[in-house]
């Protein structure tokens, strides 16, 4: 069985203090919003990050919703 290596988990209450995060953590630093790719990734040592900032606070982060859908 694949183990995730150590990391720190970091949730931030706000958009900027996630961006503030990522700025601290620089290039050992990763978004995740689902982890869909990510964590496998992580366990097959494909990426690792050494910080992982999650945006799971932002369910809609990077949908437009003020757009008219295409299928409406």
């Amino acid at each position: 069985m694949l183990r995730l290596p150590s990391f720190n988990y970091l949730q931030p209450k706000t958009l900027k203090e996630a961006l503030a995060m990522k700025a601290d953590a620089g290039p050992d630093g990763m978004f995740v919003a689902g982890g869909t790719d990510l964590y496998p990734n992580m366990k097959r040592r494909h990426q690792e990050p050494k910080v992982v900032i999650t945006l799971m606070e932002y369910p809609n982060y990077g949908v437009r919703t003020d757009v008219p859908s295409a299928l409406a």
